[in-house]
Formats: structure tokens, sequence, C-alpha cells
């Protein structure tokens, strides 16, 4: 098929030829295609697998990006994974495994030849590109359209190598068209995969012009949130060097975080309790899902949510004092990406209230999102908090056999808590990735300093705590980052620079914050609103004399994210304020 037939004829002739396959199937005694003859292509699944793995190696390559061969397993049935039992082909993140059965053409009516067959491994090899680039999860079809998109472009590829026979093209988009999603089916949610046009589209989109239609990211030298899993942290590493100085600035991701090192090795609570480690070990996806009321919807969440590895360590005490426990479990589980792990969190806390039967108790926001709930166990009193920072979910449970556990599961909870990094592009990746390079610097000024705060630690700022708290968790905090640039000489004027990014759940989120945001800080700095210039979806800005100088601040919004800007000055710095906007 040539490149340069517009996009609307492409669609057009696929449609002719998909006409003459089905009209011809019939009468087909033998799969035509990639196991064909002539001089086309001859190889078979597995070969057209190693070809998949090869194209892949080169494009990770020639973007100077690392890359990882995933392991590839056919079977018949069903088979265990490290997400959980399989069926069916799909790809598990956590083992790095694509699981191949093809029994599912039959069921959906799709030519079974041998190309098809290596389409639907391009497909799921797809997923495994995004993982390693740590494409972000979303409640929507577009990692699944992508994912055809990707599987069209490696199409596109071994055509023009000449190993493609007449009708593979044809067999594998009729394959898009019967494996898309009903009419009508919700395409605002995980999983979704798109309807037979949608997913079409997206498989001649990739086959007519390549990656670049895929919106795949592999630029060289991109942020850490494209980076991919072997040479990115998949979650936090520890505590950058102090960035008082730029030129301590990290300017590349730490060594990756091994979650394990998380949990304390031995557990030290200020009641005086002498514990011992009791169990130690990792879960499973499907042992984690094995608590669920439900356990095979709870292995398809877990796994469309992107849960990669779960951790955990147990400690006991004998005889502990009155409200003081006896019994302290620390679980950490890693998740592909932070959207995954906010949706993930509120799904093992009502998972856990509804097996155990307790309630939800309020006990304030512990770094980005918790959940709290409490009541009674077989052997005491249980209090068990879920928290979230970036991509990691901890639990603690801690039981006393009388009395309240709270102050424990409080100190005990702090204790992983406390050392995960606020370094920014490992904390806040998504948000981090809208930030100006590291080279941009105002003239004038040097950059000082980077951190990602939490949401707990950001309410700690507003005058009443419990009230943002309470907002951030209802608008379905992300994530935030911020930069600041400081003058390179006392006469520097803006002296102070402050840029601060926070990401919400959804727009309107967002919208109901910016107010929040600036009416507070307007308030404890005695600033007044002045115009603001028209950027962004929305603007508002607001400046004062303040007793370090006179400071003006705009706050941006960008559909979720909201961007505060501050300048620092001897005089007003409004004019300063929209150039360096600019």
């Amino acid at each position: 098929m040539p490149r340069a037939v517009p996009r609307l004829m492409a669609l057009v002739f696929v449609f002719v030829a998909l006409t003459a396959t089905m009209d011809t199937t019939a009468a087909q005694t033998a799969p035509s295609g990639y196991a064909g003859g002539g001089q086309g292509y001859t190889r078979t699944v597995d070969q057209g697998v190693t070809d998949l793995d090869a194209y892949w190696s080169l494009v990770f390559a020639e973007a100077g990006i690392a890359y990882r061969t995933p392991e590839v397993i056919f079977y018949e049935g069903t088979t265990p994974s490290g997400c959980g039992e399989a069926s069916g082909p799909f790809y598990c993140p956590i083992d790095e495994t694509i699981y191949l059965s093809f029994a599912i053409l039959e069921q959906i009516g799709a030519p079974d030849t041998d190309y098809v067959r290596i389409t639907i491994a391009a497909h799921e090899w797809g997923h495994h590109v995004q993982f390693l680039l740590a494409v972000p999860m979303e409640a929507s079809n577009r990692l699944e359209l992508q994912a055809d998109c990707l599987a069209g472009a490696f199409t596109g590829h071994v055509e023009s190598l000449g190993r493609l026979d007449p009708g593979d093209v044809s067999e594998a988009a009729i394959a898009s068209i019967t494996a898309g999603d009903r009419i009508g089916a919700p395409q605002d949610q995980i999983g979704a995969h798109g309807i037979n046009d949608d997913r079409l589209t997206a498989f001649m989109n990739g086959y007519d012009d390549g990656l670049t239609e895929c919106e795949l990211p592999l630029s060289v030298g991109s942020d850490a949130q494209n980076a991919p899993a072997g040479s990115r942290p998949a979650a936090l590493p520890n505590p950058p060097a102090s960035a008082a100085d730029s030129s301590t600035l990290p300017s590349q991701p730490a060594s990756p975080l091994i979650i394990s090192t998380v949990l304390p090795a031995a557990l030290a609570l200020s009641q005086g309790q002498n514990f011992r480690v009791h169990e130690e070990g990792t879960k499973s996806l499907g042992q984690i899902a094995s608590e669920f009321p439900n356990p095979t919807l709870a292995t398809t969440t877990l796994r469309d949510l992107g849960l990669q590895e779960s951790t955990y360590r147990i400690f006991a005490a004998d005889n502990p004092p009155t409200d003081a426990a006896g019994w302290v479990e620390l679980h950490i589980h890693r998740v592909a990406t932070i959207d995954g792990a906010a949706v993930l969190l509120p799904i093992l806390a009502e998972g856990r209230m509804t097996t155990t039967g307790m309630q939800q108790v309020d006990l304030g926001l512990f770094s980005d999102q918790s959940v709290a709930m409490a009541g009674p166990a077989f052997n005491g009193n249980e209090l068990t908090i879920f928290a979230r920072r970036s991509n990691l979910i901890i639990r603690i449970t801690g039981i006393t056999p009388s009395g309240d556990p709270t102050s424990d599961v409080i100190e005990a909870i702090l204790i992983p808590l406390q050392p995960l990094s606020d370094e920014p592009r490992l904390v806040s990746p998504e948000l981090w990735a809208l930030f100006p390079g590291a080279d941009f610097i105002p003239s004038g000024l040097t950059l000082t300093e980077e951190h990602a705060r939490s949401a707990g630690t950001i309410a700690t700022s507003f005058g009443d705590v419990s009230d943002a708290e309470r907002r951030f968790q209802a608008w379905g905090w992300r994530e935030s980052a911020a930069r600041v640039y400081t003058g390179t000489s006392p006469g520097a004027d803006p002296n102070r620079v402050e840029v601060v990014g926070f990401r919400f759940a959804t727009d309107q989120a967002a919208i109901e914050a910016l107010p929040y945001f600036l009416d507070a800080r307007a308030a404890a700095l005695n600033l007044s609103e002045i115009e603001a210039p028209g950027v962004g979806d929305e603007s508002r800005a607001i400046a004062g004399p303040t007793d370090s100088g006179f400071k003006t601040t705009l706050y941006v919004r960008f559909g979720s994210v909201l961007f505060r800007y501050s300048l620092l000055g001897r005089g007003n710095s409004t004019d300063d304020l929209q150039s360096f906007f600019r």
C-alpha cells in the first residue's frame, strides 16, 4: 500500500480489501499472508516474535533509550502469570511477559492466520513498550488505541522489508475491526479498547505514517516520565543532596528504589514494645486479588490499573501495654503510574473494609492521599491506614489486644513515608514534564531549588489545615512540583521567582482549586487582585508590598493543572511577571 495515499483513501482501500477478504474467507483452505509462499514473508509466528523484538530494539537504540526484551509465553486455556490467572492474549507488567492465546479469534469471528496472530503479538508488545516508557494510564481507550497504532507501525515496517504477502494487511485490519468494543460501550474507563472504527483508524495511522502518528514518547533526553524502566526509577530514590547550590541540582534520576528497603528492618515505637519480624515477603497480583470479595474482578482491576509489585513485613510483640499495638503490618504496592495508584488506593481500602467490617475514620491526610479505617479484629482492635506517595501505596495495620492502636499506627506510617524523596523528576514525573527545561534560566537569576511537596505538607501552609486536606482529597490530588530561581546579585530585580504546579484528577477540580489557592495566598500576604494576562484556560493575579519586597503572583490553569508564578522584587513586578510567563 503506497504511503503517499491520503489517509481517507487508504481507509477506503482497506475496506475494499476487507470486503474481498470476507467474501473469499470460506473458500480458503490454508492461511494466507505471513505464513504464505512466493516472495512474501514465510516466517512462523515464533519468527514474527523475533522480528518484533528486533524492531523495537532498533527503535529504542535510535532514540538512545535502554530496552528490555519481554518474555513471550504461548498457551491454551488458562495459565498462571505474575498478574494472576491469564486467559486470552494480554501483557503483564509485573513479570514483563506477553501471554499469547489465540482462541479468541474463533470467538470473535476473526481470521486465524499467522499474520493476524503476529498482529495480536504486536499489540501486546505495544503495551510492553508503553510500560518501558512509563506512558501514563488514564480512564480512556487511548492506551489500547496507541497499541493498535504501534502494531500498524510494525506492519508498515515489515512490509517495507518485503515480508508481507497479499492479504496480510487486510487480515490484520479485519482482526482490528472484529475485536472492537460494541457500539455504545463506555470509552471513558481504563481497559476500553475502542469501537471497530477507532481500532481500524489507529492501526492504519501507524501503518501509513509510522511511529510519529502513535504519539510515543521516544525522544532522546526526555524527562524521567518518558525514560525506560531500566534507566529510570519506577518509584522513588533516596533524597537528593541539598539544592542550595544550583550545581547540586540533580540532572538525572537516581538509582531505582527497591521498595522493600522502604520497610524498616526493625520496628521501634515510642511505647517500647519488643517487636520481632513475624513474617515478610512479596505478594503476587493474584494473591492480592484473592483478598477481595470478587477475586476475578479484582484481578482484572489490579491488572488494568498497573499494579507492578507488592512487598510486606509483619512485626509482632508479646504482651504489649494498653493502647499499644502487638501486631503491625507494613505493606507497599508499586503501581505503574500516579493516576493508577490514585484510583487503586480507595479500591484497596474499600476491599479491606468490606472483608473485615471496619468503618472509615477521619485521621487527616497522610502524604498525597489516604484512607483510614478502624474496628474490632479477631485478636483485638485494629486501625489501618492506606497512604499514597507518588505511585507507591503504603498500608499500615496495627492491632492492640486492648485499647486504641491509633498512636502506634500513625507513628509507624511515618517511618516509610519520611525517607521518600521530594525530587520532582521522580515523585511528579507527569507534572514535571510540563516545566521548562533546567537550561531555562531568566536573566539575572540562577536555579536554586527544585522540589515536589506532598498534599499533606502543602495543606499545612493554609490557615485551616483540615479544610485544605479535605479539599485536596475531594479534588483528587495527584502531584505537585516547584522550581525556584534567585538573584545572582544583591541588586537583582526581581530577586526571586517561584514556579509551582499542582495536578488534580479533573479539570473541574482545578477550576475549584484556583480561587481557593489565590484567596488563601492573598489573605496570608495581604495582596490585592490585579488584572491578569489572558493566558491558559483561566488566569487570575494578585500583587502588593510585603516585608521582603513587592510580590506579584499569577495563577494559570491548563486543564487539570494549576500553576502559580510568583515574583519578588523591589518594585511592582507585574510587567516582569508577564515577560517571565511568556
